[in-house]
């Protein structure tokens, strides 16, 4: 299988970056790689995206993955 592209959308999409993603490469059946996500909100809350993995699999293409987040003022 190889991971054709990593990304993050959805309502709060840009308060999560993808700094570390290793999985551009094709992974054997049993392989694994990593995916990094940091968060740096833009506003207090409960923040959302959706982290988005296509891939060449032929039984699940598009992998979709809840990210969420509460930023909370400084004391």
């Amino acid at each position: 299988m190889s991971v054709s592209q990593v990304t993050l959308s959805g309502a709060n999409a840009s308060d999560f970056a993808i700094p570390t993603n290793n999985c551009g490469y094709k992974l054997d059946p049993a392989g694994s790689c990593q995916i990094f996500i940091s968060f740096v909100p833009h506003a207090l809350g409960d923040r959302t995206a959706t982290l988005q993995i296509t891939s060449d699999s032929k039984t699940d293409n598009v992998i979709t993955l809840p990210v969420s987040a509460t930023s909370t003022p400084v004391p």
